[in-house]
């Protein structure tokens, strides 16, 4: 009954549904600054193709968080 409640509120009221995208936005930057504290990886592959020259890269891109200035309380 009160689950029903709380659902009916969320969806008839558009403060409260704003409220919790808010809530979700900043859980999403939460999660993204959590994640940031890790090393990242990336490979990058690349194929061009031109009449007269055909071009293949590789590039590996690595991210270390040396300097975190976010090392406080998140």
């Amino acid at each position: 009954m009160l689950d029903a409640l709380i659902r009916e509120a969320l969806e008839r009221s558009p403060d409260l549904a704003q409220l919790q995208a808010d809530i979700d936005r900043a859980r999403a930057q939460l999660q993204g600054a959590q994640a940031s504290r890790w090393p990242g990886f990336e490979l990058r592959v690349d194929h061009s193709r031109e009449p007269d020259v055909v071009q293949n890269r590789i590039g590996v891109n690595v991210a270390v968080p040396l300097l975190d200035n976010r090392s406080s309380v998140i």
